[in-house]
């Protein structure tokens, strides 16, 4: 390679550090916190807080995001009770709560003798008695069989309104599957190959990620049947998107030779804006890099594939068809919260030639999920391997803009 070549390449990777480092200096919105801290340090604060409970808690079977902080699960094997505790981001809180299973045998407390187990202050508050159970509520007090039961924790928000704009990726992406499906592409084996290679990883790291399945357990039902349901929901989901990758593949093209230098740092600055409690929940586990590089990898085939719809319904070509893009992405950046950056991605694929929106996705894929996981960690042992995939991703985009430059300059010869 020669040296003007090189300062060239050099040229464009300078711009791209400066375009991160931009994106990287706009403040995050307010409603869109740092996770100050991580889910085993969270752990061990409620393990060190709750007075002990006259029983054994069981192993750590997994953590969610509920609110400003983290919920965890402990449970024995034989699953005859569950111990849930909640730590706040800031270090000011900490409540649990013990569940027990209802069929455990014991005899049925009076109420007197619950309150007085309980050691409830309200005595002018009517203990209620749960049918069929041992259980006493006094308030948010509860008493489980003959143990205190704790508070109750926070509860994860409702997510309000309809989900308005997954639908319209989902209708965009239906799109697409038709129009590969009337219009066969040139199907490249290399596409189908790293879908493959991703959705295998995937599979791979889903028994280390069984602390996802937190939210499923239950007292009185052994902690290997919601592992079990969790990781048969995620092998069908899995394998549902292999046979749609395989059916509707990415065509062949080379990298447009602009855009993916553009992609990665608008995917960064977007992804940083937005809140997904799940990347979170998956970026705390041990598997976590098996799960980012599959993500990663069906982020790019469904924004290839939702952009070929969108191109396909935006019919007119030329300068009127960029138009259009640019009119739709506006209410897109406005109104499309966390999901602004996959949609904005499909609008980018579209704009390109047909087998060339994939490359898109990747690059704008790759920075989305970075500026997720970066806003998500405020903790520096959580950081490091956040910057290495951010440097990954941004060696990946300059490559296909070099890819991209180099073709174009073959086609002008």
């Amino acid at each position: 390679m020669a040296a003007a070549e090189v300062r060239v390449w050099a040229a464009y990777g300078g711009l791209l550090v400066v375009l991160t480092g931009a994106t990287l200096l706009v403040p995050v919105p307010e409603e869109f916190p740092r996770v100050t801290q991580t889910a085993v340090a969270a752990a061990e604060r409620v393990e060190a807080a709750v007075p002990p409970l006259g029983l054994e808690w069981g192993p750590l079977r997994g953590w969610t995001r509920v609110g400003d902080g983290w919920e965890l699960a402990w449970q024995p094997d034989h699953g005859m009770w569950l111990v849930r505790g909640w730590a706040d981001d800031a270090g000011d809180m900490v409540l649990w709560r013990l569940e027990a299973a209802p069929w455990l045998p014991g005899a049925r407390l009076s109420g007197h003798a619950a309150a007085l187990m309980a050691q409830s202050e309200s005595s002018w508050m009517v203990p209620m008695e749960r049918t069929g159970r041992r259980d006493w509520s006094f308030g948010e007090a509860q008493l489980v069989g003959a143990l205190p039961g704790g508070t109750k924790l926070p509860e994860a928000s409702a997510v309000s309104g309809l989900p308005v704009w997954e639908a319209v990726l989902a209708g965009l992406v239906l799109a697409g599957a038709l129009s590969r499906l009337l219009v066969p592409p040139f199907r490249v084996s290399q596409w189908r190959a790293r879908i493959l290679a991703a959705l295998l990883f995937s599979a791979v790291g889903l028994p280390w990620s069984l602390p996802l399945s937190a939210r499923f357990l239950e007292a009185g039902v052994r902690p290997w049947v919601a592992q079990a349901a969790f990781v048969a929901t995620a092998g069908v989901l899995v394998g549902a998107v292999a046979i749609a990758s395989l059916q509707f593949s990415p065509s062949g093209g080379a990298p447009p030779s602009v855009l993916p230098l553009l992609a990665f740092p608008l995917g960064l600055l977007l992804g940083r804006q937005a809140s997904m409690p799940w990347v979170v929940e998956a970026a705390a586990v041990p598997a976590r890099l098996f799960l980012w590089l599959g993500f990663l990898v069906v982020v790019s085939w469904v924004v290839g594939l939702a952009g070929e719809g969108l191109r396909e319904l935006v019919a007119p070509e030329g300068v009127f068809r960029r138009f259009l893009l640019v009119a739709l992405s506006l209410p897109v950046v406005m109104a499309a919260g966390s999901m602004r950056g996959l949609i904005l991605g499909a609008v980018l694929a579209a704009s390109v030639g047909r087998g060339q929106g994939t490359w898109i996705g990747l690059a704008i894929g790759w920075g989305w999920l970075g500026g997720l996981l970066l806003s998500a960690h405020g903790v520096f042992p959580a950081f490091w391997p956040v910057a290495l995939f951010l440097a990954a991703g941004g060696a990946v985009s300059l490559t296909l803009h070099i890819a991209g430059v180099r073709q174009s300059q073959v086609l002008t010869l």
